[in-house]
């Protein structure tokens, strides 16, 4: 039997209802908000990759990084000249969080058009 427009999203809603009230628990439980509980997580599962290939080295100053101050670093400029060179694989590296952004000021690649 055909469920009514009405009644699939007043279950859309409910099951909405549902994750956030579980989502709320875990971020009780965790001390932080679920979801930047969850992005912390990604960001030391990928430092633990990033170590194991040899790779914790920043492009910019070559100095060790930890998994608190590794950022993704564009090679090329993004913004403001190409989308595709945001989602370039070959366009990253990884570097500290401090030099990408110094080198974001000082060549002004953060600015469109300039």
């Amino acid at each position: 039997m055909a469920r009514t427009p009405e009644a699939l999203e007043r279950d859309r809603v409910l099951c909405r209802l549902r994750s956030k009230k579980r989502n709320e628990r875990k971020s009780e439980f965790l001390g932080m908000r679920y979801t930047s509980a969850q992005a912390k997580l990604y960001r030391h599962l990928l430092f633990a990759y990033v170590c194991n290939a040899g790779h914790n080295q920043c492009m910019r100053c070559g100095e060790p990084m930890t998994a608190e101050n590794m950022s993704i670093d564009h090679i090329e400029p993004w913004f403001g000249v190409d989308v595709d060179l945001y989602w370039n694989l070959m366009n990253v590296k990884l570097s500290h969080k401090n030099c990408n952004s110094k080198y974001g000021r000082e060549s002004g690649s953060s600015t469109p058009g300039q």
